[in-house]
């Protein structure tokens, strides 16, 4: 009788959490996504997934699960037992024709409840529906409470209404201390002053006053934008093993403007994935582009920079779909999901928003945006730059047009000679160059089939091969281009310089970066080309200052210069397969004399030597390259970018909304990004919202941050996070501040986090939120927290990165001779978030309370517990400093006693009063210490 009893209430609550759950437990029939699903990747997905698809069956895709596979048999036949495949194989006895077959995990059959979920699923119809995670968020009903009197908002309802389910109530409200030492850290990182936690207890300031103060503060910026950082992989060096310096904190400074100013989610989003593609974009919205150029760059000497230049766009395309869709998207690079429905394919359609920048892995970390010290000047900056770029357009453009009628006239190599290393093959006008040309190798060119006059030589750089799927080849820069007129009575040097021919401008088929093609009219070691990489053939076109008509007897001579190598100091930058063309056609020479050119060249180098004058420091963006050379995308075989397929068209995954129109009409990362914010993206807005929960409680509603996915946990309160995702979207228009404010004031929020036995049985990690949060600090908080109770935090903002006092002989690194230079005055108490971020040494008591290294993007920290944390707060220089100044403190404001002085320290560093028992205790530890230190001394 008792068991009968012990079931039949098992049954009840049973019965009351499905009715509780909503769509995962929305139907007597098994629902896909809670019943099924789950059965399929736990027994199925490792032969019938997304990469293997043994006998053509996918378990992913429902065309594939219900219809004829190649033993002709359909697996699964809605309403239909007896001719669904899936059902016969998984109840036969037969263990040779069982699924899953005997050598799969512990080779039993499915367990005797799966099996009867399958059947009822595949006799009600065998209903299919996507995971729930990308489908649209549907608007919530706020549910019936019996405790109508305890919500304070919206969301308190959702979780009461489980609370009720779980047969728990909610604690009572925290103190006010409490709230506030809370709601202060949630919100500006830092702990109340006493006077903060006075005006609130004696009704001075209310708690929404004070939530009020807290976000508008400047500290709330830096707050989040510590949380930004980590998804953002910020940090302060280029990383890999040399992990040299590099200058991106101006991105970092504008993080912490948005958050402060609450700029609308969608809007910071945008300005980060494309700010430099906006219609007049501005200075700051280039600044916001830093967000992926926080990807590495590896300097090594030896290094292959379009090796790392994919690696980097790879871990753009991860970065973007683990911030904002919570997706394990990575997997796709090699094969498609082994659980949910993203083909190969999918990776390199969405690779191919971000392959085309300028940025190749090189030394110099180019592109680089030249940011003005004084912020007032941004908008004169931002117009010099605009007016430089269009200028050098337009003048680059006229050239294009007057090519683009031309018809070449080829100018035969008659001979060619150039370094030893070099072996020349000659076709008539076409050259391929075999052997090693070191860098600084010189070809020298005598041309034949000269015609009568000659305006401008057109050179067409060329890959070797004729297979696009073996580009991009090393790069190709003329560093100077020089002709001369050769007499055969004098062909020295000497004569062949009395002799140049002038040379008055360069064309080309596309303004790349980082070169300017008219380097090539100079000695040096930029020029025209493309560096550091070939991605496809090039042209440039050399305009005479005055047409060449050559005197009977003498012989043209050409001179290319190549005089920069790759960044690996292994091979020259040299052009390995060329053809060479004149023209006679007088509009050359009219174009390049032209008043409107001269004008052109006036005016942009007025405008570059007035941008020059503007001081300031650099930072890294992103920037496009132009349309016509942008980078060919292919499909990477296995997912290794030597072996590539055929071409990929930038897009999305299949069952996502479209791609936006933009003001273009372009499917670019400005596309990309508005996708991103659509209000019909089902995860974006899920993604947001759960992570400032989980700021706020300690996990998210969707505990597994990074994946949303079949493998990541489902959501503990799935009602909540649908109508708290629309309300950030819709009501909150996308606004972080209005969002805390509801959440910090919550009756859920507000509870106190002390927990009786009942709630540590029932709700022991307080996933049902039975007790207000009691979550760990951060290690900048950490850190913070102590310069601020000891008074020395300093509350400037913003500048580059400072070195606070660290362990000695923490930075010894290999290949960098760079050094830890800790400051003196307030810059060594600046808050954590302006530490000095070095990847493979980071700051060592940030790392020991579990910060990341920022090598990859971070999308939760997990919190530990070590005992090296008890040593950092114990031997750590910054702690030591912090201890000797609140000891300062103590005795100046403490009070006449060791008691006063004691409960003074006490309340500053808790934000509560003592009780006497813990005065008494305190006072007694410090005079055993004192007594201890005199003896000993």
């Amino acid at each position: 009788m008792k068991n009968i009893i012990q079931r039949g209430a098992f049954e009840m609550r049973r019965l009351i959490l499905l009715a509780a759950a909503g769509p995962f437990f929305a139907s007597a029939e098994p629902d896909f996504n809670h019943d099924i699903r789950p059965i399929f990747n736990r027994h199925c997905a490792s032969c019938h997934g997304g990469v293997k698809q043994a006998g053509g069956v996918s378990i992913i895709y429902p065309e594939k699960l219900m219809a004829p596979v190649k033993s002709g048999a359909v697996p699964v036949v809605p309403g239909d037992l007896e001719k669904s495949e899936l059902i016969r194989r998984v109840t036969t006895p037969d263990p040779d024709d069982r699924m899953p077959p005997k050598d799969h995990g512990d080779g039993q059959p499915l367990p005797a409840e799966d099996i009867a979920k399958l059947k009822e699923w595949v006799a009600a119809g065998a209903k299919w529906s996507a995971h729930w995670a990308y489908e649209k968020p549907v608007p919530q009903v706020l549910p019936r409470v019996r405790n109508a009197e305890w919500p304070r908002w919206g969301g308190d309802y959702f979780i009461l209404h489980k609370l009720e389910a779980e047969g728990l109530v909610p604690t009572s409200q925290a103190s006010a201390e409490q709230w506030l030492r809370r709601a202060s850290f949630d919100l500006v990182g830092l702990p109340p002053t006493t006077v903060e936690i006075e005006a609130l207890g004696s009704g001075k300031e209310t708690a929404e006053q004070a939530v009020d103060r807290l976000l508008a503060s400047p500290r709330f910026g830096e707050r989040w934008a510590a949380l930004w950082l980590d998804l953002a992989r910020y940090a302060d060096t280029m990383g890999y093993e040399r992990d040299p310096s590099r200058e991106v904190w101006q991105y970092r400074d504008w993080v912490v403007r948005a958050f402060n100013a609450d700029m609308p989610f969608d809007e910071f989003t945008v300005k980060q994935m494309a700010g430099d593609l906006l219609p007049e974009a501005t200075m700051a919205d280039r600044v916001a582009t830093g967000f992926h150029r926080n990807s590495q760059t590896n300097a090594e000497g030896g290094s292959d920079d379009e090796e790392f230049r994919v690696a980097s766009v790879i871990d753009r395309v991860n970065a973007t779909w683990t911030v904002w869709q919570a997706t394990t998207f990575g997997c796709v690079q090699c094969h498609s999901h082994p659980y949910d429905a993203f083909q190969h394919q999918d990776y390199y359609a969405f690779y191919s928003f971000l392959n085309n920048t300028e940025d190749s892995d090189a030394n110099s970390d180019f592109p680089k945006l030249h940011v003005p010290s004084d912020n007032s000047r941004w908008d004169e900056a931002e117009r010099l730059d605009r007016e430089i770029a269009a200028l050098r357009r337009e003048r680059n453009e006229a050239g294009k047009r007057l090519e683009a009628g031309e018809t070449w006239k080829p100018l035969s190599v008659e001979k060619i000679t150039g370094p030893a290393e070099a072996k020349f093959t000659v076709d008539r006008n076409e050259v391929v160059v075999g052997g090693t040309v070191p860098v600084g190798g010189v070809y020298n060119i005598t041309a034949g089939a000269v015609p009568e006059t000659i305006t401008a030589v057109k050179l067409d750089i060329l890959p070797k091969s004729d297979d696009p799927k073996l580009w991009p080849e090393y790069g190709a820069v003329v560093s100077w281009f020089r002709m001369f007129v050769a007499s055969p009575a004098d062909d020295s040097e000497a004569s062949l310089t009395n002799n140049e021919v002038k040379l008055e401008a360069v064309f080309a088929d596309e303004l790349t970066q980082p070169f300017d093609p008219e380097d090539s009219l100079s000695d040096g070691e930029a020029g025209g080309g493309e560096y550091p990489r070939l991605n496809a053939p090039r042209w440039l076109v050399f305009v005479l200052r005055e047409p060449l008509k050559l005197p009977a007897g003498q012989s043209l001579r050409l001179r290319l210069y190549q005089q920069i190598d790759d960044d690996a100091h292994t091979k020259g930058a040299t052009v390995q397969h060329f053809r060479i063309g004149a023209s006679s056609r007088s509009e050359w020479a009219a174009l390049v004399l032209s008043d409107t050119q001269k004008d052109f060249r006036h005016r942009w180098a007025k405008a570059k030597e007035q941008r020059k004058a503007i001081p300031g420091t650099t930072t890294l963006v992103m920037q496009e390259r132009p349309a016509a050379s942008a980078r060919e995308t292919r499909l990477f075989i296995r997912g290794g970018f030597l072996s590539k397929d055929r071409i990929v068209a930038p897009g999305v995954p299949a069952g996502f909304p479209p791609l936006p129109v933009t003001e273009n009409g372009k499917r670019d990362r400005l596309a990309m990004a508005r996708w991103l914010v659509s209000p019909d993206n089902p995860l974006t807005a899920r993604v947001m919202a759960n992570r400032v929960w989980a700021e706020l409680f300690g996990a998210g509603l969707v505990e597994t941050l990074e994946d949303f996915g079949s493998t990541g946990l489902p959501p503990s309160h799935p009602e909540l996070l649908d109508w708290l995702a629309l309300r950030f979207q819709n009501e909150h228009r996308w606004r972080l501040k209005p969002l805390l404010k509801e959440l910090v004031l919550s009756a859920t929020y507000r509870q106190d986090h002390r927990a009786d036995a009942q709630r540590l049985t029932k709700d022991a990690r307080n996933r049902w939120l039975s007790r207000g949060p009691r979550t760990r600090l951060t290690a900048e908080m950490v850190r913070d927290q102590a310069l601020a109770a000891a008074g020395l935090l300093s509350t400037k903002m913003g500048g580059p990165p400072v070195m606070p006092p660290q362990p000695e002989g923490i930075w010894n690194v290999v290949y960098n001779g760079s050094k830890w230079v800790t400051p003196e005055g307030e810059d060594r108490y600046r808050r954590g978030l302006y530490t000095y971020w070095r990847r493979t040494s980071p700051y060592p008591s940030f790392i020991t309370f579990d910060a990341p290294s920022r090598e990859i993007c971070t999308p939760r920290r997990i919190p530990t517990n070590t005992p090296l944390q008890a040593l950092v707060t114990m031997n750590d220089p910054v702690y030591l400093e912090a201890a000797q100044a609140i000891a300062r403190r103590m005795i100046a404001e403490g009070g006449p006693d060791t008691a006063a002085q004691c409960a003074w320290l006490f309340r500053t560093l808790t934000g509560q009063a003592p009780a006497p028992v813990e005065v008494t205790a305190l006072a007694s530890l410090y005079e055993k210490s004192l007594a201890k230190y005199q003896a000993d001394s």
